[in-house]
């Protein structure tokens, strides 16, 4: 096949102008003109399309300088219209019809279903402020200083939850949107007030509080259903119900983008709880929220979201959540094992490898002998390739049982024995913040 021939810009303008003025002169222009006024508007083709699809529905015409059309649609507008576009048209008197003109789709389903009870919550912190006020000024003309009085400011916080028991009043959110609040109220779509909550419990290792309404007139309250996130693919529908910005029954769509995301990426020994990734719109006020299912069942709960980008949010398994949840309802802490170490990868003699960053002061694994330095080589009798299997170990161990790890520290290598903890004893380790409770940093 000969290669096309290369012409200068002078003569392809020149060959172009020629053909407008051929095809303005056919006698075929003004039929298709009428055609395309008459009916539906044409497009072009290429020349075998007709021959390949077999259809005898429409035929193969030749339009302007021989190119090969067809009609986007074969309805005559004059009688019915043209499939797929409404013909609504104005009544008599010139009024267009209010009812709507679409089908529900599975996410007004949804909404319609779940949004009663997805609520609004409110926290209120009570903080003391010194108030010095002039005591520099007093100091300078008097040489004393005055006794310096203790102001009291109320801290406002927000967030989302859900109902999962109507009956109870139970109410699920995040543990981070009530920690150290004196008072929680929430507020459900359609009533005017909003109704006053107390902490049953929290499990701040996942990130989870279990609230109850205190008023019982208020019940039954409507609820959602918990669902099982075991079986949640990547690419599944995700729809986030909740209160970002304080703007309240807010329903955004998404997809579930990963499943491979956990809280471990910070180092710490019991952090590896895994979290689902999504890209539905998630921003302050979101958390506490439901991530739901294209069949109105709750697969996670929002917890956070990237700080730097857009389309990046995390939520908490449903399953992560069904299992804490007896504990909590029944006011008790959730038995989480640890050993007191952070750990990170670093590279030895070309390889990767898992070494221990931190030991916490009066940790088990301090107790047990573990150094900063040390190279983890296996965990439970498994060789560790990341530290993530540490994590794993450490998660699947109940409190107060052994875990063996064998570490080298510097050319020798030795096996070292860690009884696990409750994290319970870090948190009363832990300084107290100020509002009277304990706090166990989850992420950095």
């Amino acid at each position: 096949m000969a290669p096309p021939a290369i012409v200068s810009k002078g003569e392809y303008l020149s060959r172009l102008a020629e053909s407008r003025k051929q095809c303005r002169s056919s006698p075929l222009m003004s039929t298709q003109v009428e055609c395309a006024q008459r009916y539906v508007p044409t497009v072009p083709l290429p020349g075998d399309v007709f021959a390949r699809a077999g259809t005898s529905l429409v035929s193969r015409t030749t339009g302007p300088c021989g190119i090969a059309t067809m009609p986007l649609s074969i309805a005559d507008p004059r009688k019915g219209g043209v499939p797929g576009v409404s013909n609504h048209q104005p009544d008599k008197q010139g009024s267009v019809s209010k009812a709507r003109q679409v089908k529900d789709n599975f996410v007004n389903r949804v909404a319609e279903k779940c949004g009663a009870a997805v609520v609004r919550i409110q926290t209120e912190q009570k903080v003391e402020i010194p108030s010095i006020g002039n005591a520099d000024i007093f100091s300078f003309f008097f040489g004393i200083k005055p006794e310096i009085n203790q102001q009291e400011r109320k801290i406002k916080g927000q967030g989302s939850g859900f109902c999962v028991d109507g009956a109870a009043g139970v109410v699920l959110t995040n543990a981070h949107v009530v920690q150290g609040a004196d008072r929680i109220l929430a507020s459900f779509p359609g009533r005017r007030a909003a109704i006053e909550c107390e902490i049953l419990e929290t499990d701040e290792v996942i990130d989870l509080a279990a609230l109850r309404v205190k008023d019982k007139s208020q019940l039954p309250l409507p609820s959602m259903a918990l669902g099982a996130s075991e079986t949640v693919k990547t690419g599944d529908w995700t729809i986030v119900l909740g209160n970002p910005l304080g703007l309240q029954n807010t329903c955004t769509l998404g997809i579930v983008s990963s499943l491979e995301r956990s809280t471990g990426e910070t180092g710490f020994d019991w952090m590896r709880h895994p979290l689902i990734q999504t890209d539905a719109a998630v921003n302050q006020g979101n958390s506490g929220g439901p991530m739901l299912n294209e069949i109105g069942e709750v697969i996670g709960m929002i917890s956070m979201r990237a700080l730097f980008g857009e389309g990046i949010g995390f939520a908490i398994p449903a399953d992560s959540i069904r299992t804490a949840l007896p504990s909590l309802l029944a006011g008790k802490k959730v038995p989480r094992s640890y050993i007191g170490v952070k750990m990170a990868m670093q590279d030895h003699s070309g390889h990767e490898c898992a070494v221990v960053d931190v030991v916490l002061d009066g940790s088990p694994a301090a107790e047990a002998g573990v150094k900063v330095g040390d190279q983890i080589l296996e965990v439970g009798g498994r060789k560790v390739r990341h530290f993530d299997e540490v994590q794993l170990a450490v998660r699947a161990l109940p409190v107060d049982n052994r875990l063996k790890l064998k570490v080298r520290r510097g050319e020798k290598s030795t096996t070292l024995v860690v009884t696990t903890a409750d994290i319970r004893r870090l948190r009363e380790a832990s300084p107290a913040s100020p509002g009277g409770r304990h706090r166990v940093v989850i992420l950095p």
